[in-house]
């Protein structure tokens, strides 16, 4: 029967799940706790994406087809996978911003970035548990956005002062953020040198 496929499955689920849960995805890790033992297993397929869950549900049948036995309902599976999306990347991105305020002084300019995008989903907006970290990550980006700012004048500057006029020039085309505006008197100052 199905049902007992399903159990064996889940039941190598628990264990793994069980074993050592990594410290960066700790939100992913709660969610999949709180699933029953069916969704669990489907949880974990969701977090690689629904073509995967299609993938494995399809290998799963035909192996249980070929034993004989009856297949699981690929509707009611699918169902299931899409009904604990929101709560996955919801927990998905918790774990990642919750990391990016851990490191947030030393974290690359583009993984803020993408966090702070992320946090656009409207499923994450609505999240009540992620509001203070969206506001909290967008504060640290534009703070590490205007200390980058700062930084890159302050090289080019610090170039161009002791004569090494192409490493500031070279320096002065590669802004720390897309479109960043180049004061006018350091501009006239590395067009005279």
């Amino acid at each position: 029967m199905a049902i007992a496929a399903i159990a064996e499955i889940v039941a190598i689920v628990v264990i793994a799940v069980n074993v050592v849960i990594a410290e960066s995805a700790v939100n992913v890790a709660n969610v999949l706790r709180a699933a029953t033992p069916a969704p669990m297993m489907v949880a974990e397929l969701a977090l690689q994406g629904m073509q995967t869950v299609r993938q494995r549900l399809k290998e799963a049948n035909a192996a249980l087809a070929a034993e004989g036995k009856p297949i699981m309902p690929e509707q009611s599976v699918l169902q299931m996978a899409e009904n604990l999306l929101p709560r996955l990347r919801v927990a998905d991105w918790l774990d990642r911003a919750e990391a990016a305020k851990r490191d947030l002084a030393q974290l690359d300019l583009r993984d803020l970035r993408s966090i702070v995008a992320a946090a656009n989903d409207a499923v994450i907006e609505r999240s009540e548990a992620c509001r203070e970290l969206i506001s909290e990550m967008k504060a640290g980006l534009v703070a590490r956005t205007e200390e980058e700012y700062q930084n890159w004048l302050s090289d080019i500057e610090a170039n161009l002062g002791i004569g090494r006029i192409v490493r500031a020039l070279k320096l002065a085309g590669q802004p720390p953020k897309a479109g960043a505006i180049f004061p006018v008197d350091l501009g006239r100052r590395l067009a005279e040198a």
